[in-house]
């Protein structure tokens, strides 16, 4: 399904970051507006104005203030001012009820959607360096991670998907040196190219035998790889603009080579989530008791555990998964690239359509209509939160004080996945700036010095009340967690998310 475009509204919502699926959230992030305090001469007035920043993984609040009062005409012209305006918040307060959007309301965005128009496309990026030959749990990192991979890419959930592989370092010497090409066009370059897992590219069969050709034996060239890898994953997105693109960066250490570190792989991430197409990256930490004191399920107090963190919060992705090396290593793996196809259901994960000019969305009014191929149209009912879903489906939004997305539940989600001719629109009513609670800001024209009397200026617009912050996206199963908050299951269990509400 076509995805749509991420917005900030005004005074209130920053912009987000896409990382749900059937029924997941999206990143939420703080904004405030604050009216200009210009005034002009001879009848112009002043105009409020909005703005909205990024905000943290779990967001923040926000707020719109009047604009001030404007000055009268000059001496002797006898002008008008008029009082300051703002644009307010989108909205006075949490969403509590829905109700459809009326033939008389103001309609402020209408969005119909085709289910087939979407694909989601995963680039793997594969660690080869000489530690992933280390034992794990069902033989070594590498064979347990390759047969995951494998049963991955064949599974009958993912033929519909694309994907394609690339494996870092590539060997720069000779004679058993470990160290690996720094020079970034290697990593664009595709083992596997993006193709359809389940169609006639057989892409699944070529990535198995691809791994099976690899053998881990070099350093880990962090920066390069990870830069050739969203390098390849944007341009991709570029001839591919109706498909959502994402990377997957496996690793079982730290960077090593090319000068790489934690934080300048951060930061090469960042600016794949911040470029245009955005791309995320998802990283997958493959770690041995060994690698942290105490063991892996000493959770954020290990090192390598919280260094990996900092690549996929630059990715945009919240935390890394954690799987641990010295106990079931390919049944977490698998779960890791399972949660994150689910979490990206290009179908299910609607973008709230940009409201009109000037206007504000009134979220409490709201229709979302499911088309089918074959059928008449049916209105889907609200949904207070993913855990209120049943099966009898339905939609809800990513959150109740900030919302920017709509969000089809599983039942929903897995009708239209099915149906390729289906259909959804979603419409929203608006409402115009000021109408929520906050004061505006007044004016009044001071008459001319000379000539005849200004009148006085007419009250600005009011603007809207503080919007509370997002609620944010919450954490997949096997991401790195501190509190049971962040996870979407509510469960953080030795610092990894336990389990996820679908």
């Amino acid at each position: 399904m076509k995805s749509l475009t991420a917005i900030a509204f005004l005074g209130g919502l920053g912009a987000s970051v896409a990382t749900g699926g059937c029924s997941s959230s999206a990143e939420s992030a703080a904004g405030d507006g604050t009216g200009s305090t210009s005034g002009v001469d001879g009848g112009d007035h002043a105009s409020g104005s909005a703005t909205s920043a990024g905000g943290d993984l779990l967001g923040g609040s926000g707020s719109g203030v009047g604009g001030a009062t404007s000055n009268g005409g000059s001496a002797g012209k006898g002008g008008v001012a008029v009082g300051g305006t703002a644009s307010g918040g989108t909205h006075g307060g949490p969403v509590t009820a829905v109700t459809p959007v009326a033939a008389t309301d103001a309609v402020c965005a209408n969005q119909s959607v085709s289910a087939s128009a979407g694909v989601l496309d995963v680039f793997i990026m594969l660690d080869r360096s000489k530690s992933m030959a280390d034992a794990s749990a069902g033989g070594t990192k590498w064979s347990v991670i390759s047969q995951a991979i494998d049963t991955f890419v064949k599974a009958p959930e993912s033929a519909s998907m694309n994907a394609g592989i690339g494996f870092f370092g590539i060997p720069a010497g000779g004679g058993g040196s470990l160290d690996s090409s720094c020079t970034v066009a290697d990593y664009a370059k595709p083992v596997v190219p993006i193709a359809e897992l389940g169609g006639t590219s057989a892409n699944a069969a070529k990535i198995a035998t691809a791994i099976q050709a690899e053998t881990p034996a070099t350093n880990t060239p962090t920066e390069p790889a990870l830069q050739g890898a969203v390098g390849y994953a944007s341009a991709w997105a570029k001839q591919n603009p109706t498909h959502k693109v994402v990377v997957v960066f496996a690793t079982d250490g730290l960077p090593n080579g090319c000068s790489s570190s934690v934080g300048g792989a951060a930061k090469i991430a960042a600016a794949g989530v911040a470029g245009t197409p955005s791309i995320q990256t998802y990283v997958i930490g493959v770690f041995g008791d060994k690698d942290c004191p105490g063991g892996v399920a000493q959770g954020q107090a290990c090192t390598v555990v919280t260094n990996t963190n900092q690549i996929a919060k630059g990715g945009g992705t919240g935390s890394a998964f954690i799987v641990n090396a010295s106990a079931e290593t390919g049944a977490q793996f698998l779960s890791a690239l399972n949660s994150i196809r689910a979490a990206n259901q290009v179908g299910c994960d609607l973008k709230v359509p940009a409201p009109a000019k000037g206007k504000t969305i009134d979220f409490s009014r709201a229709t979302v209509r499911y088309t089918p191929g074959k059928g008449a149209a049916e209105v889907l009912p609200w949904k207070a939160a993913a855990a209120q879903c049943s099966t009898t489906g339905g939609w809800y939004y990513n959150s109740d004080a900030a919302p920017n997305q709509v969000l089809l539940c599983d039942a929903t989600c897995k009708t239209v996945v099915a149906d390729a001719a289906a259909k959804i629109d979603v419409v929203l009513a608006c409402e115009p700036p000021g109408t929520t609670t906050g004061s505006g800001g007044s004016g009044n024209g001071a008459g001319g010095a000379t000539g005849s009397a200004g009148a006085a200026g007419a009250p600005g617009a009011g603007g809207a009340a503080s919007g509370a912050g997002g609620a944010g996206s919450c954490l997949l199963a096997g991401q790195s967690c501190q509190t049971a908050a962040e996870c979407c299951g509510g469960m953080c269990t030795a610092g990894v998310c336990m389990s996820v509400i679908r």
